[in-house]
């Protein structure tokens, strides 16, 4: 993992997932829960003051406590992550496509700075 790129970074984007369907609830955890913690601390590790943008899920469960097992596998990794890096964004991701994605151009014609370089995981 090329962490170093994150270090002028004011953020990192983590919008990796996995659908849990025929899925024990450790081996959900592990790809869920566990890999996106490692990836915020290896983040935050180079960069203190990076803001973690994890795309989560529509319908997570805060609680930990509902019956659907993703949903209360995405809410403790929402609640880790509020509760380790003290802030994080959380964008719940509903399914389909969006209406519009917008392009560098259009980003650029609202008066937005052009990244001098994307950050990847």
């Amino acid at each position: 993992m090329k962490v170093l790129l994150f270090a002028s970074s004011e953020a990192g984007f983590f919008c990796l997932g996995v659908s849990s369907v025929g899925m024990s609830e450790a081996a959900y955890t592990r790809l869920t829960f566990d890999l996106t913690l490692a990836a915020a601390a290896a983040m935050v590790a180079v960069n203190p003051r990076l803001t973690f943008c994890y795309v989560s899920g529509l319908g997570t469960d805060s609680s930990e406590q509902g019956r659907t097992m993703w949903a209360r596998v995405k809410g403790r990794t929402e609640n880790a992550l509020l509760a380790h890096l003290g802030r994080a964004l959380i964008q719940a991701a509903a399914v389909g496509y969006p209406k519009r994605i917008l392009a560098l151009r259009d980003i650029n014609a609202l008066g937005a700075p052009e990244p001098s370089r994307p950050a990847y995981v």
